[in-house]
Protein backbone atom coordinates (compact mmCIF):
# COMPACT_ATOMS: atom_id res chain seq x y z
CA UNK A 1 0.00 0.00 0.00
CA UNK A 2 2.77 2.26 0.89
CA UNK A 3 4.59 1.70 -2.71
CA UNK A 4 1.05 2.43 -4.71
CA UNK A 5 0.75 5.34 -2.37
CA UNK A 6 3.80 7.24 -3.33
CA UNK A 7 3.27 6.10 -6.59
CA UNK A 8 -0.04 7.78 -7.04
CA UNK A 9 1.60 11.13 -5.22
CA UNK A 10 4.49 11.02 -7.49
CA UNK A 11 2.17 10.71 -10.74
CA UNK A 12 -0.44 13.55 -9.67
CA UNK A 13 2.70 15.76 -8.26
CA UNK A 14 3.93 14.91 -12.24
CA UNK A 15 0.69 15.91 -13.49
CA UNK A 16 0.16 19.23 -11.54
CA UNK A 17 3.90 20.15 -12.58
CA UNK A 18 3.12 20.04 -15.76
CA UNK A 19 -0.39 21.60 -15.35
CA UNK A 20 -0.75 24.15 -13.33
CA UNK A 21 -5.03 24.97 -12.22
CA UNK A 22 -4.61 28.41 -12.98
CA UNK A 23 -2.64 28.13 -16.35
CA UNK A 24 -4.97 29.08 -19.82
CA UNK A 25 -3.54 25.68 -21.13
CA UNK A 26 -4.25 23.68 -18.83
CA UNK A 27 -6.72 20.91 -20.15
CA UNK A 28 -10.53 20.61 -19.13
CA UNK A 29 -9.44 16.79 -18.06
CA UNK A 30 -6.48 18.09 -16.06
CA UNK A 31 -8.87 20.20 -14.39
CA UNK A 32 -11.92 17.88 -13.68
CA UNK A 33 -8.54 15.55 -12.06
CA UNK A 34 -7.75 18.35 -9.80
CA UNK A 35 -11.78 18.50 -8.96
CA UNK A 36 -11.80 14.72 -8.36
CA UNK A 37 -8.48 14.57 -6.49
CA UNK A 38 -9.92 17.78 -3.73
CA UNK A 39 -13.20 15.93 -3.34
CA UNK A 40 -11.95 13.01 -2.70
CA UNK A 41 -9.61 14.34 0.27
CA UNK A 42 -12.62 16.17 1.06
CA UNK A 43 -14.58 13.48 1.86
CA UNK A 44 -12.35 11.20 3.15
CA UNK A 45 -11.32 14.13 6.10
CA UNK A 46 -14.69 14.99 6.19
CA UNK A 47 -15.30 10.77 7.46
CA UNK A 48 -13.38 10.94 10.02
CA UNK A 49 -14.07 14.14 12.04
CA UNK A 50 -18.01 13.44 11.10
CA UNK A 51 -18.97 12.37 14.67
CA UNK A 52 -21.95 10.63 13.04
CA UNK A 53 -19.80 8.16 11.37
CA UNK A 54 -18.08 5.73 13.96
CA UNK A 55 -14.62 4.90 12.77
CA UNK A 56 -11.91 2.82 15.11
CA UNK A 57 -9.13 4.92 15.70
CA UNK A 58 -6.91 3.07 14.02
CA UNK A 59 -9.09 3.10 10.67
CA UNK A 60 -9.70 6.61 11.18
CA UNK A 61 -5.78 6.93 11.40
CA UNK A 62 -5.24 4.75 8.19
CA UNK A 63 -7.57 7.53 6.81
CA UNK A 64 -6.16 10.45 8.06
CA UNK A 65 -2.52 9.37 7.29
CA UNK A 66 -3.24 8.49 3.46
CA UNK A 67 -4.73 11.80 3.20
CA UNK A 68 -2.02 13.91 4.52
CA UNK A 69 0.34 12.37 2.50
CA UNK A 70 -1.59 12.92 -0.69
CA UNK A 71 -1.81 16.62 0.48
CA UNK A 72 1.61 16.76 1.60
CA UNK A 73 2.98 16.16 -2.11
CA UNK A 74 0.43 17.91 -3.44
CA UNK A 75 1.68 21.13 -1.64
CA UNK A 76 4.91 20.74 -2.34
CA UNK A 77 3.76 21.16 -5.72
CA UNK A 78 1.57 24.09 -5.49
CA UNK A 79 1.27 25.73 -1.96
CA UNK A 80 -2.37 26.77 -1.76
CA UNK A 81 -3.46 23.51 -2.77
CA UNK A 82 -4.73 23.03 0.90
CA UNK A 83 -6.32 26.33 1.53
CA UNK A 84 -9.23 24.98 1.02
CA UNK A 85 -8.72 22.24 3.69
CA UNK A 86 -7.63 24.17 6.93
CA UNK A 87 -11.05 23.75 8.74
CA UNK A 88 -10.84 19.94 7.78
CA UNK A 89 -7.59 20.05 8.91
CA UNK A 90 -7.64 21.63 12.30
CA UNK A 91 -10.76 19.36 13.03
CA UNK A 92 -8.20 16.69 12.13
CA UNK A 93 -5.66 17.81 14.65
CA UNK A 94 -8.83 18.06 17.05
CA UNK A 95 -9.86 14.57 16.83
CA UNK A 96 -5.79 13.22 16.46
CA UNK A 97 -5.24 14.63 20.01
CA UNK A 98 -8.42 13.16 21.43
CA UNK A 99 -7.63 9.63 20.63
CA UNK A 100 -4.25 9.96 21.34
CA UNK A 101 -5.38 11.08 24.68
CA UNK A 102 -7.57 8.32 24.75
CA UNK A 103 -5.74 5.95 23.65
CA UNK A 104 -3.62 2.86 25.51
CA UNK A 105 -2.30 1.59 22.62
CA UNK A 106 1.24 2.00 21.27
CA UNK A 107 0.33 2.25 17.79
CA UNK A 108 -2.48 4.27 17.76
CA UNK A 109 -0.09 7.31 19.17
CA UNK A 110 2.81 6.09 17.06
CA UNK A 111 0.53 6.91 13.74
CA UNK A 112 -1.56 9.74 15.90
CA UNK A 113 1.98 11.29 16.27
CA UNK A 114 3.09 10.61 12.56
CA UNK A 115 -0.33 12.45 11.27
CA UNK A 116 0.63 15.29 13.44
CA UNK A 117 3.75 15.71 12.36
CA UNK A 118 2.60 15.75 8.90
CA UNK A 119 0.18 18.44 9.77
CA UNK A 120 2.73 20.79 11.41
CA UNK A 121 4.84 20.44 7.78
CA UNK A 122 2.23 22.21 6.42
CA UNK A 123 2.95 25.08 8.73
CA UNK A 124 5.62 27.63 7.54
CA UNK A 125 6.52 30.71 9.08
CA UNK A 126 8.56 32.09 6.47
CA UNK A 127 5.75 31.95 3.57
Amino acid sequence: MLDAGKSLCSLLKMVFSAFPLEAATTPQDIKLLYQRVQDLIQKHLAAVTTPQISLEPSNANSIISFALFVLNALAEVQKNFIDPFIGLLLRVLQRLARDMGSSAGNHVRQVCLHSISILFNFVDPYS
